[in-house]
């Protein structure tokens, strides 16, 4: 399982010099994302009232890919694909993101879920094997 939460935060409250945040690990359920928000005093899922001040995610490169208002569905549904891919389609998935390769929003990244089989993988032992260096 993947590592992945969000640091979420009261927009209103925040953009007042009030800090009002919780950590929401993903995947998640309606249940826990109701709880999340009554916490910080959010009374319904609109993005527009909440702010993400920090991602953990246990693959390098996914959370710069992620801003400040991704919404927080896709945030589950990615997590969800995320855990759905087994140990080679997830070595692909991060070099991918490593390299930049469809990388730049929540939806590229659930997109490229969808897509690991157009990327092979090719062990490289050092720089010389790589075309590098020499």
């Amino acid at each position: 399982m993947v590592e992945f939460s969000a640091d979420i935060a009261n927009l209103r409250k925040y953009g007042g010099g009030v800090l009002c945040d919780t950590i929401l690990s993903f995947p998640t359920t309606t249940e826990q994302v109701q709880a999340a928000l009554r916490e910080i005093g959010v009374d319904r899922l609109f993005s527009s009232e909440i702010i993400i001040l920090d991602y953990s995610i246990g693959v390098k490169g996914v959370a710069r890919a992620l801003g400040e208002y991704t919404h927080i569905n896709e945030l589950n549904y990615l997590a969800s694909r995320l855990n759905e891919l087994d140990p080679e389609e997830l070595m692909k998935f991060t070099a991918a993101v490593e390299h930049g390769e469809y990388a730049s929003s929540a939806e590229e990244l659930i997109n490229l879920t969808f897509n690991l089989d157009h990327y092979e993988l090719y062990p490289v032992q050092n720089a010389e094997e790589y075309g590098l260096g020499g």
